[in-house]
């Protein structure tokens, strides 16, 4: 077992249960690590929606790393469980928001097919 990836995860682990309690939902929350842990090793340290590779560099609260781990819900409106979550990059995560994989999905191909080429 990786100890820096135990730890980043756990990390993680931690900041979505604060997301948790905080906003007030009193969804279920009921992950470990050490079931993250396994999630990262089957999706080979990779974002499940890109298939890029997942950081532990943190970023500043402001200013989070895009390729850093993130804990998604598959389902907004259920909460942290066994079954409803993966592994995203901040960046993929952030853009998902509470949409579904296939909305994503559609607006990431119309963006890579709209934008100039100057972008690229």
């Amino acid at each position: 077992m990786d100890k820096t990836i135990y730890t980043g995860l756990s990390e993680r682990r931690r900041e979505a249960w604060k997301r948790t309690k905080k906003n007030g939902r009193n969804l279920p929350f009921n992950i470990t690590t050490e079931y993250l842990y396994v999630l990262y090793e089957q999706q080979q340290g990779r974002c499940a929606l890109s298939g890029l590779s997942l950081e532990f560099k943190s970023g500043t609260p402001s200013k989070k790393n895009p390729y850093g781990c993130s804990i998604d819900r598959i389902d907004s409106d259920v909460g942290y469980v066994e079954g409803n979550v993966r592994l995203l990059t901040h960046i993929v995560n952030n853009a998902k928001s509470t949409y579904t994989d296939s909305l994503l999905i559609e607006v990431a191909k119309k963006l890579a097919n709209h934008t100039p080429y100057e972008y690229l």
